[in-house]
Formats: structure tokens, C-alpha cells, sequence
């Protein structure tokens, strides 16, 4: 595979490691093979891995469209009209968007979705999100906003943010609670609390590598595709 890389911040830079010699160039102003642009690399890319920032999506599109080139999209802030543009890339080319490439995440979540519906009636639910302190999503991570809609999906219930005060809790409330403190790596609790039992299911991250990994699978997966719009769950579920 040769992959080439839009964006050199923490995730690029990590994509850089992982991939070794499969990373043929690094597109940005910081970039260590000095490209700040796609079209300024002269040789063959199998696979365009973006999480830079939306600037760069009308150069992605159509270097993609002229060299047929296949594109793994984590880069988020889109406009609805870039988001247009995204959707008609995949008309021709083989694109996988997705906000998170974590692959314990994206199979909690599936579990979390699958499972909910049998069994909200009877447990209440909770989610308990820690990180570290210098994380900063507001009022929840994205694999937290994941993990609420899955819910949301198989039930009636509605998020609550940090509880407060005295108030009781209300039947159709999906608790939703934040740890911050010192350098803890990113987990999720989600739990089922009933009368008699309670089930947890607890995603922890062990180091930010994984995300990285997972957009190299999603990028290797993406080479035997044909045109279309993917997300990380075809990858996982859907795979041929």
C-alpha cells in the first residue's frame, strides 16, 4: 500500500510511524518531506489518509477524481456544502469517513446498539466517561456522543449531563457523567443497572496508537472497494 498523509498533528504523526515505508509523503506546511500539497508528489498513491482540516478537501477531491484514488476521511468541521462534496467523491471513488477509527469503540458501540433495545425496560442506564485533564470535549467525547445515540435508538430515553443536586433520577434519563485528572487514558462505562443485577461493559484505551491502526485497516479494507461511502462499521461488519 502507498499511502500518503494530509495533516502532520498528533495524528499524522502516529499514522507516519505505523504505516513505515507505506507512507510515501506527508502533505502539510509542517510536513517532513517538505509537500504542501498532493499534486506536488510525482508518483503513484494507492490511498489518501486525511485528518488535517476541512481547507484541504477540494484539493483531496479532485486529485482523488483524477487519479482514481482511494480516500480515508477523519478529519471533522464540515460544511453541509462540503459534506456534499464528500458524498459526490464517493459517486466515483471509494470513500471511508468516520469520526472515530478505534476499533474496541466502534465494536462496543455496535454491541451497545444491538443489545439496548431488549433490555432498556427493565435496567436503568448510565455512562461514565474518564480521560485525562487536559481533554477538554464539551459535554462529552465523540465515542460518548456514539455510544448516547446507539441508545437513544433502541430506547425513549434522554441524555443527562453531570446530575446535580437532589433531584431524582427520572426513568427515561441515560446518566451521562465526566472524570477528568491527570494523565488517564480515555474510558467508557456503560451500564445497565436493574433491580437484582447489573451488567457493565467498559471500553479502556491503552495507548492513541489505536486509532491510527484503525485507520490503517479501514485504509487497507478501502483498496478492494469499489465507488461508494463507507464508515468504520463496514469495515467491521460489513467486510466481503
Amino acid at each position: 500500500m502507498r499511502a500518503a498523509i494530509i495533516g502532520y498533528g498528533s495524528m499524522g504523526k502516529l499514522l507516519k510511524e505505523e504505516l513505515g515505508p507505506e507512507c510515501v509523503c506527508v502533505i502539510a506546511p509542517q510536513s517532513p518531506d517538505i509537500y504542501t500539497s498532493l499534486y506536488e508528489y510525482e508518483k503513484e498513491i494507492d490511498v489518501i489518509l486525511d485528518f488535517s482540516n476541512p481547507a484541504n478537501l477540494d484539493m483531496i477531491c479532485s486529485y482523488a477524481k483524477e487519479h482514481n484514488t482511494r480516500v480515508v476521511i477523519g478529519t471533522t468541521g464540515y460544511s453541509k456544502e462540503q459534506l456534499k462534496k464528500i458524498k459526490d467523491l464517493a459517486r466515483t471513488n471509494a470513500v471511508l469517513k468516520s469520526r472515530n477509527f478505534s476499533i474496541g469503540a466502534n465494536l462496543i458501540n455496535k454491541l451497545v446498539r444491538e443489545i439496548t433495545p431488549y433490555i432498556s425496560e427493565m435496567y436503568d442506564i448510565e455512562l461514565v466517561e474518564r480521560g485525562p485533564a487536559s481533554k477538554i470535549d464539551t459535554p462529552c467525547s465523540i465515542i460518548t456522543e456514539d455510544l448516547i445515540k446507539s441508545i437513544k435508538d433502541g430506547t425513549k430515553g434522554k441524555p443527562k449531563y453531570m446530575r446535580k443536586g437532589n433531584n431524582r433520577r427520572l426513568d427515561n434519563e441515560i446518566g451521562v457523567h465526566q472524570i477528568r485528572g491527570g494523565e488517564i487514558e480515555d474510558e467508557h462505562d456503560i451500564l445497565y443497572c436493574g433491580e437484582d443485577d447489573y451488567i457493565e461493559f467498559i471500553h479502556r484505551g491503552i495507548s492513541r496508537t489505536r486509532f491510527a491502526k484503525g485507520a490503517i485497516h479501514a485504509a487497507e479494507w478501502l483498496l478492494d472497494q469499489e465507488a461508494g461511502l463507507y464508515d468504520m462499521e463496514d469495515v467491521l461488519f460489513k467486510r466481503k
